[in-house]
């Protein structure tokens, strides 16, 4: 069989993730990697004295395990900043991104230091604080996040 005049071009088709070769593109058809297959069959003829194009540049998959590495790595972090957590004065609170910002408000709204205002804790207990005591528990949610945000950062 003379494959050499019937095929113009082959390029690998493989999972990108893992670098598995799963078929060939061969003249813009797809062939899969089937040993019954007529056009496997003639692929395979045309390999032993040609070299099909590669998938990939290995800097395509080199820049796509980059991309999910950091994807991962954000969802990873964005669980570990919701579930930050503030231990003030023997009582729990919750220190994820909503919480710091209903903080903010809180301090930004009390109209001075001594002032309290009805915090739930974590436990769901009542607790009476002032803006000193938010602006406390802020701080260490906040220090906390920074730590999260940078840590183990991919790039």
């Amino acid at each position: 069989m003379n494959t050499q005049i019937t095929i113009k071009s082959v390029k690998e088709i493989r999972d990108i993730e893992t670098d598995t070769l799963t078929g060939y593109l061969v003249d813009g058809m797809t062939v899969p990697l089937a040993e019954g297959n007529r056009h496997y069959m003639e692929v395979q003829e045309w390999l032993k004295d040609n070299t099909p194009e590669p998938a990939y540049a290995e800097e395509e998959r080199n820049d796509y395990l980059l991309k999910k590495k950091i994807k991962s790595w954000k969802k990873d972090r964005q669980q570990k900043v919701d579930n930050i957590e503030v231990t003030y004065n023997n009582v729990v609170y919750q220190g994820d991104e909503t919480s710091q910002t209903r903080m903010t408000k809180a301090i930004t709204a009390l109209p001075d230091d001594d002032t309290t205002i009805d915090w739930t804790a974590k436990d769901n207990s009542t607790q009476s604080l002032t803006r000193v005591d938010l602006k406390a528990i802020l701080l260490d949610a906040g220090t906390q996040q920074s730590k999260i945000w940078n840590q183990g950062r991919p790039v």
